[in-house]
């Protein structure tokens, strides 16, 4: 299996008080508890496909009774500390062994080990604000909430009460762990957690290798994404271009049919009197007469609509569609994954306010980009290489080079429409004028006539709605507009993301920047969904 999945397993819990089922030494007790609710998360997440990691604040007490229990079961730590670590200090004033435990995680997370990562609440440094933004943030980044709670209410914000009952109102998967009698509690449907994701079980379907580095993953959603393309997208427009064919063929027959007759009446008969409803042609005659071309105009169309139906049958079964469009929006979420890797969170994806669906993938490519990335790069370094490998390349390489193709097959196809929604109204007139004047009958004699009041009048809307079906068939007028908005705003982003010197100034306009980028790709996605149908 190539890309693995991942869950966030979040964690509150009590810090040690005075209150019943709150002393350090009953919080110390639930250390085995907590180890087997792990052990069995672990164990269904493995048969899934996949493993937990979890999420917590290292607070004291509970939460650093979960970090040992990670750390000795080899599973991914994940720390958010409520404030900056010379702050939260303050709140083990007196307690240097639990300070100690914490410094040893936050280093371990610094540095990546055991794939550990970590993050400072965002929000107000104030206490309790504080701790209820933590809590927060760790139950919109978790996918379950474990806890440890005695089952009473607290006073105020930031407590481990207030994060069960924001679990509840998502109906969020909670398991608790009561301290005071060590009863475990489960609720929201915990006998069917983990459910493996569909879409990364299709994409990993789809993928060819067993390498399972992100990069790898990466150049193989490409790969296939790009193979796909081609497959869907040149059927597509075979299939366009034989269905035009045939409408045109069939134009053709019913417009010129008669004057075929008409010919066939003068070869037999000998005669140059024309063939109309008022007047027709002798039976005998017309039957000795009747050419071989209509018939043969006909089959011909019913082969070209019936290859034109195959194809698309063909790519319908196969699901060609589809799978190009996941493909491709994988891949493209997967690039913005690996140049943002140390420098966004990999547990809050971008993506995932946008589309939530994608959300496992997100994460568990996230994370497993950012764990291959060095945590020895500075983040000039990291800066640097962002704007060169995603911003340039998608605004000069990418953008600015498919830029000019799309604008020449859009002014192509839209003179091709405007042309021929231009000249219909003037043939379908002379149409009109033909049958209410009653002398249509003069195209069964001419080719020229039986083109003017017969074959444009079809032909020419034909025309114009074929052109504007290529255009959306190709996405050639959306991208010509698109991608120059595009390339104008990423320069901008660029050219404000250079001068940025602090973290949170650079995170924050690479987050700007890969929304840029988001919305560009969420647009395609729904309009690439219309190109199918």
């Amino acid at each position: 299996m190539a890309i693995e999945q991942i869950w966030i397993v979040g964690f509150t819990g009590h810090r040690p008080g005075n209150a019943s089922g709150r002393s350090a030494s009953e919080l110390q007790a639930c250390g085995p508890d907590i180890r087997q609710v792990l052990q069995e998360l672990n164990a269904r997440a493995n048969q899934q496909g996949g493993h937990i990691e979890v999420l917590t604040s290292l607070a004291a007490g509970a939460d650093l009774e979960l970090a040992d229990v990670a750390s000795d079961l080899q599973i991914p730590l994940h720390v958010i500390l409520p404030t900056p670590a010379q702050d939260f200090h303050k709140d083990f004033e007196g307690d240097d062994a639990s300070w100690s435990r914490v410094t040893k995680y936050i280093d371990m997370a610094t540095a990546g080990q055991l794939g550990s990562t970590i993050r400072v609440s965002q929000g107000s440094s104030e206490r309790p604000d504080c701790y209820h933004e933590t809590n927060i943030q760790i139950l919109q980044s978790c996918d379950l909430l474990l806890a440890v709670w005695d089952g009473q209410p607290e006073n105020g914000i930031g407590g481990t009460a207030e994060a069960i009952a924001y679990a509840r109102r998502a109906s969020m998967p909670l398991i608790m762990i009561n301290p005071v009698n060590r009863d475990v509690t489960k609720e929201g449907n915990i006998e069917n957690w983990p459910k493996s994701d569909s879409l990364v079980e299709d994409l990993n379907k789809s993928l060819d290798t067993q390498e399972t580095t992100a990069d790898a993953i990466f150049k193989e959603l490409d790969r296939t994404a790009t193979e796909g393309g081609k497959r869907f997208r040149g059927r597509l427009v075979i299939a366009m271009a034989l269905h035009f064919a045939a409408a045109l063929l069939a134009a053709t027959t019913a417009s010129f049919t008669p004057v075929m007759l008409h010919s066939a009446e003068e070869t037999v008969a000998g005669v140059v009197e024309p063939v109309t409803e008022d007047a027709p042609a002798d039976k005998e005659h017309a039957h000795e007469g009747n050419p071989l071309l209509p018939k043969v105009m006909t089959a011909i169309e019913l082969l070209l609509v019936s290859i034109a139906w195959y194809i698309m049958w063909k790519a319908h079964h196969g699901n060609l569609h589809t799978l190009w469009r996941k493909n491709r929006f994988a891949t493209e979420v997967g690039r913005g994954l690996l140049a943002t890797s140390r420098l966004l969170d990999p547990l809050d994806p971008l993506l995932v306010r946008h589309a939530p669906e994608w959300r496992r993938f997100s994460v568990s490519f996230a994370l497993l980009a950012d764990r291959e990335n060095p945590s020895s790069l500075s983040m000039e370094d990291l800066k640097s290489s962002y704007i060169e490998k995603r911003l340039v390349a998608q605004a000069q390489s990418h953008f600015a080079k498919k830029l000019p193709i799309a604008k020449r097959l859009s002014h192509r196809l839209s003179a091709i429409a405007t042309f021929a929604s231009y000249s219909a109204p003037i043939f379908i007139f002379i149409a009109l004028g033909a049958k209410v004047l009653d002398v249509k009958h003069l195209a069964s004699s001419s080719y020229l006539l039986a083109a003017i009041i017969f074959w444009l009048p079809v032909v020419l809307p034909l025309l114009a709605g074929s052109a504007i079906s290529f255009v959306v068939a190709t996405d050639s007028a959306r991208r010509a507009e698109r991608y120059q908005l595009m390339i104008d705003r990423l320069n901008i982003a660029t050219q404000n993301l250079v001068s940025l010197k602090t973290p949170g100034a650079v995170s924050r306009s690479v987050a700007i920047a890969e929304d840029i980028m988001i919305d560009e790709l969420i647009e395609w996605y729904v309009a690439s969904k219309n190109v199918g149908h």
